[in-house]
């Protein structure tokens, strides 16, 4: 089973960046093969704490705009809330500078969505459906700050155990292989939310734009 760092202890788990953000593109990214070909853990925060709470003051001001989505082929929802942007109108007067400076530098098309876990529910092992063009996200924790729950990666031929799981260390972001089979599973008492930036190239592309820093401009 593959884990973010080896499964390394979470030593800093809660930690946040403070104002104002001072983001050096050019020192994110590690490439590490060993995670391929289901997600990428960034080694550095992609979004400042006033950045975080500027989208985490969005999702709260749209919490009835949620949708409970339902796959293409599935009748009940798969227990992911989605507020994308037609749901929240105002949010690029809502979010930060800060926030906004990083989506600015975003190199490649791209759209933001909110996702929204509700307390102890389970997002049932799925491949994201194709005509949504989210074939990779880039996945920022926002809430719970401490024991994030994180992503189950799965192989079709032994779905009892991982083959592996995205942790978010320290709360930082993942890039996340959506076109893989994946699950979630919130165990807390409080919403899991994350910031996501959706793109609709394949997840070896923009891992291929990290390795070669032209996922962001710089």
């Amino acid at each position: 089973m593959l884990r973010t760092h080896q499964g390394q202890a979470n030593s800093m788990q809660g930690s946040y960046p403070g104002d104002p953000p001072k983001i050096d593109f050019t020192k994110l990214f590690k490439y590490n093969l060993r995670m391929k070909p289901y997600f990428y853990q960034f080694d550095s925060h992609l979004l400042d704490r006033h950045a975080r709470d500027s989208i985490l003051s969005v999702a709260k001001k749209y919490a009835d705009n949620f949708i409970d989505y339902v796959g293409i082929n599935a009748t009940v929802t798969d227990n992911n809330g989605i507020l994308s942007g037609k749901y929240m109108p105002t949010y690029k007067n809502d979010i930060s500078q800060s926030a906004h400076t990083l989506l600015d530098s975003i190199a490649i098309p791209y759209y933001p969505i909110i996702i929204r876990h509700k307390p102890n529910v389970v997002v049932p092992k799925h491949i994201d459906d194709a005509h949504n063009k989210r074939f990779c996200v880039i996945s920022i924790p926002l809430a719970p700050i401490n024991d994030y729950p994180p992503t189950l990666y799965w192989n079709k031929d032994d779905l009892n155990t991982p083959v592996a799981i995205a942790e978010y260390i320290d709360h930082k972001p993942c890039l996340l292989n959506t076109e893989q089979l994946h699950s979630v599973e919130n165990t807390s008492n409080v919403d899991r939310l994350n910031f996501q930036i959706c793109f609709g190239l394949q997840f070896e592309t923009v891992i291929d734009l990290i390795y070669n820093k032209k996922l962001f401009k710089i």
